[in-house]
């Protein structure tokens, strides 16, 4: 499974262990971070030496709407794919931009209060998540905001790794996202789990 960024990383193999009481080892899944929509072409290349019908992208809406950066049937068929259906190979992510788009405000809140109890309540209400969610990434902008308040209570501070896990740590299984279960279920339908 190849996933866009950092957090999509940290957040897949617990999403994962909690819907199926697996780890995706366990299941013979391996996780690729692309580390952004742009590199994706590159790591194709290198992983069609192996079997691109096992392969399955999470990739964040952006990259869909992204003329520079969007995945297309062709480009894939270009890259080796052969008769590939675009829809049985890509999963997109995110209510608008990114993964993080998934996740409403109230549930942030509440994730980010469980992870940190000794930090005053007031200041995690001086989070306007509208005015972040503006951004261009808004993963940053969160990030970025927590490492602020939390600066004194982390030592290596907070980062999309951490946003990822504390995401996928606060999801009951019925919470964990549509598109993150249908990214799941792809994949275990191509390598014969769901049999």
């Amino acid at each position: 499974m190849l996933v866009e960024g950092e957090t999509e990383e940290a957040a897949m193999p617990i999403f994962y262990r909690k819907k199926y009481n697996k780890t995706l080892t366990q299941d013979g899944i391996k996780l690729i971070n692309l580390a952004g929509c742009d590199s994706w072409q590159s790591i194709i290349k290198t992983l069609l030496n192996s079997r691109s019908e096992h392969i399955h992208f999470l990739l964040d809406k952006d990259c869909q709407t992204n003329k520079s950066l969007s995945i297309k049937e062709s480009t894939l068929k270009n890259l080796g794919f052969g008769d590939c259906n675009i829809e049985s190979q890509i999963t997109f992510v995110g209510k608008e931009k990114e993964f993080e788009d998934e996740f409403e405000n109230a549930f942030l809140l509440k994730a980010i209060r469980r992870k940190f109890p000794s930090i005053a309540s007031q200041k995690w209400q001086q989070i306007n998540f509208e005015e972040l969610r503006q951004n261009k990434k808004f993963s940053d902008a969160f990030v970025k905001k927590v490492s602020h308040i939390t600066y004194n209570n982390l030592k290596d501070g907070f980062s999309k790794p951490k946003l990822g896990e504390l995401l996928a740590d606060y999801c009951t299984v019925k919470q964990i996202p549509d598109s993150i279960i249908t990214a799941f279920e792809a994949l275990r339908n191509k390598i014969g789990l769901n049999r």
